[in-house]
């Protein structure tokens, strides 16, 4: 699954193209990755790899940051032997100490810090800048950092590259995904397109969420109990970093989300399965037009004729059906009808419209 998403999918690996070409052309870079970025070994070792093939005279380096030393401070103990960091004077400062060795592994290193507040991004933020500031001046090269945030601060030098993850990656990506993921179901394509819509508009960014509602042992579950299955899932399984899942809709919101997936994926075919009728009957109803519903409206074209009124004309006797097609339209005006009042259809029955041959 990581490799689908990291590889197989454009702007999530245009993200990390993104992050491979800053960094090797020298820019330091403001790294945005939410808690739910997926698979983050796979792409921290994706990088790692590529950064190393592209530039081979540097090695990344990554640093935890520590909240109780200045980031200049914290550079300074990891890349300076101690007879180097005897050399620095505070009057000086850390970044353009730094900037003027030419003799120190920081220059050969990509540096990549993660910072957990808004605070401690800030003094990262500050000591890049005039590290690069004072790079610029010395005409040298130097460290080339990446700072990795949770959420973007709002002032951000103007001499720092921002990647954010979620400006690169849309709904579309997560619904590809999905659908990818769907490929090896044993279900029509009409099923693997709603439950790839159905997932995508309730699980939204946690694609790791999205993979596990796709997996056989869960995805007729989530087909059937969307909101249930999904707490099943997040309660016997973890993230790949271990860390548990975080799902936060309540049951109103998640049955949001299925009725807009019928909306999109069950109305068309109940609309096809209509125009199918109509079509098979069209003379039976031209000769009831022009007719208006009980809203006023006015029908002139059989295409037109909404579902309750060829019920009324199949009741009248007006049209002539087989008890199958009877049952297939009375299922179609019950459907259409929990849609137009914002309810949802239950599974079985989205099964039957799918499956419907009028």
């Amino acid at each position: 699954m990581s490799n689908i998403w990291w590889s197989h999918i454009s702007n999530a690996s245009d993200f990390v193209d993104k992050v491979i070409k800053y960094a090797s052309e020298g820019r330091a870079t403001v790294l945005e990755l939410p808690d739910y970025v997926p698979w983050r070994s796979a792409m921290d070792t994706c990088i790692e790899e590529r950064l190393s093939y592209a530039c081979s005279n540097r090695m990344l380096k990554k640093v935890y940051d520590n909240e109780s030393k200045k980031p200049g401070e914290c550079i300074l103990l990891k890349f300076c032997k101690p007879e180097k960091r005897l050399e620095f004077r505070p009057a000086k400062g850390y970044a353009n100490f730094l900037a003027e060795q030419t003799d120190i592994t920081l220059n050969n290193r990509f540096v990549w810090i993660k910072v957990k507040n808004q605070e401690r991004a800030d003094a990262w933020l500050a000591f890049i800048s005039e590290y690069q500031k004072a790079l610029k001046k010395n005409g040298t090269t130097g460290g080339v950092f990446i700072l990795e945030v949770k959420k973007l601060p709002q002032n951000i030098p103007t001499n720092l590259i921002i990647v954010s993850y979620d400006n690169n990656i849309c709904d579309y990506d997560r619904y590809v995904f999905n659908i990818l993921c769907a490929a090896g179901i044993n279900e029509n394509s009409n099923i693997k397109s709603y439950l790839s819509e159905l997932v995508s508009n309730v699980v939204g960014n946690d694609i790791e969420l999205s993979a596990l509602c796709m997996k056989h042992e869960y995805y007729r579950d989530i087909l059937n109990d969307t909101y249930e299955a999904i707490k099943r899932i997040i309660e016997e399984n973890d993230r790949s970093d271990g860390n548990p899942f975080v799902f936060e809709k309540n049951r109103d919101q998640v049955n949001s989300g299925i009725w807009k997936t019928q909306i999109k994926t069950v109305f068309p075919v109940i609309e096809e399965n209509r125009g199918r009728f109509v079509n098979r009957h069209s003379k039976e109803i031209e000769k009831q037009l022009p007719i208006k519903n009980d809203y006023g409206e006015e029908y002139c074209n059989p295409n037109d004729v909404e579902v309750g009124m060829l019920l009324h004309f199949i009741s009248s006797g007006i049209i002539k059906t087989t008890p199958k097609e009877n049952d297939l339209m009375k299922r179609l005006k019950e459907a259409r009808n929990l849609l137009a009042h914002l309810n949802t259809i239950k599974f079985n029955d989205v099964e039957v419209i799918f499956n419907m041959e009028l």
